[in-house]
């Protein structure tokens, strides 16, 4: 999908390789400090823990891609 938005011209100008490996690294991380059970010392709810594991990518999304008219 990200060589896929690149190639449209959707990504802001980067190595392609180190977007992937940050989006991997973001997302492994993030499952660990779940599994280990960071998220209620940090003030998240268990209820929360997804909503905010979407608003994490969310944010990693906007780092990268390349600002649109309207947006």
């Amino acid at each position: 999908m990200l060589t896929d938005a690149a190639e449209q011209g959707l990504l802001r100008p980067a190595d392609l390789k180190r977007i992937q490996i940050a989006g991997r690294a973001l997302v492994y991380d993030f499952a660990r400090m779940n599994l280990d059970g960071h998220f209620p010392r940090w003030g998240v709810e268990e209820g929360e823990i997804d909503r905010t594991a979407e608003g994490v990518i969310d944010r990693f999304i906007a780092g990268i891609a390349k600002l649109t008219r309207g947006t």
